[in-house]
């Protein structure tokens, strides 16, 4: 995903440079490209494997990302 700042490893939180609906579109968009992958993975190919498996743990940090970002949101309102 795209953002800027520190890692929330140490208790810090990130600080996101894009809406919640910028983060969630290109979500979308990535899962969408992943489509051609998942078709050569069913005739398969195990490399496409792999990069569906990466994408699935992109979306993972995506859906954490703007669940953070919400929560922010929501406390500073």
């Amino acid at each position: 995903m795209n953002y800027v700042g520190i890692s929330n490893k140490n208790g810090r939180r990130r600080v996101y440079t894009m809406s919640v609906q910028d983060m969630m579109q290109g979500m979308i968009d990535e899962l969408t490209d992943s489509l051609a992958d998942a078709a050569k993975h069913d005739r398969g190919n195990r490399a496409a494997g792999t990069r569906i498996r990466k994408t699935m743990q992109n979306m993972k940090s995506g859906a954490q990302a703007i669940r953070i970002q919400v929560q922010d949101d929501k406390n500073s309102r």
